[in-house]
């Protein structure tokens, strides 16, 4: 295997030059399923009280966001970074970005503030799904430390100088049959419900009908990762 790293970016690309890799992108892939196996259960969300979709349930809810994503700008290209548990909401995010060149940044929700910080600032996204809260931790109000233009600049507009290509804060503040920690009395400003980007939003996708050229080799995920170290005390 060789991995090609492009120093202008902050993602490593890596493919094979002895091994045939199959020539598809994943919008084929999940039309190919959802044509040859509509009712087929692909996945089964054990954290979602054990959620079942199927191909053609999968193709429908991808491409919903998938649409959705384009009517708010977003381009092949793009960074999506979100931070979610291991629930449906996780799949289709990264489905979703896929399906239309969109790379998606998973950022681990157990992390801390400074780490969530950083992560951001390393791979600046265009959007980011945020939890509002999770194992009584308050995401957004964190999230404010370090960006309080959230709560002053207009919806889909966030003009932050520490973060310049966020435009986008989606809050989570429910998943599709996972129940979330109490909430606090925040005001949630300025960001967009996520059910208005996991859901048909005819009003906000109107006009979007064609899907991005995408090839086998575009990047669709990244991973962001901090060095841990651990100090033992006896």
């Amino acid at each position: 295997m060789k991995t090609e790293t492009d120093p202008t970016k902050s993602y490593a690309t890596t493919r094979s030059e002895d091994v045939h890799m199959i020539d598809h992108t994943i919008r084929d892939l999940i039309n190919k399923m959802a044509t040859d196996y509509p009712d087929h259960v692909a996945y089964i969300f054990e954290q979602n009280q054990g959620l079942e979709i199927t191909y053609s349930d999968l193709k429908r809810r991808v491409e919903t966001m998938a649409r959705n994503l384009l009517a708010l700008g977003f381009q092949k290209g793009d960074r999506l970074a979100f931070m979610l548990p291991y629930t449906v909401e996780t799949l289709i995010t990264t489905f979703s970005c896929a399906y239309i060149g969109v790379i998606s940044v998973s950022i681990d929700p157990w992390w801390c503030l400074q780490d969530l910080e950083l992560g951001l600032k390393k791979t600046n996204p265009r959007g980011l799904i945020i939890l509002s809260s999770f194992e009584n931790v308050f995401y957004y109000k964190q999230f404010k430390t370090f960006c309080p233009e959230i709560s002053s600049c207009s919806k889909g507009n966030l003009n932050s100088p520490s973060i310049p290509n966020l435009k986008h804060v989606i809050l989570a503040r429910k998943l599709e049959n996972y129940k979330l920690e109490e909430e606090d009395d925040s005001d949630y400003k300025n960001t967009w419900d996520i059910d208005e980007i996991f859901k048909d939003n005819p009003e906000l996708s109107k006009g979007v009908n064609e899907w991005p050229d995408l090839s086998p080799h575009d990047p669709t995920f990244m991973v962001f990762t901090v060095n841990l170290s651990f100090k033992y005390f006896g």
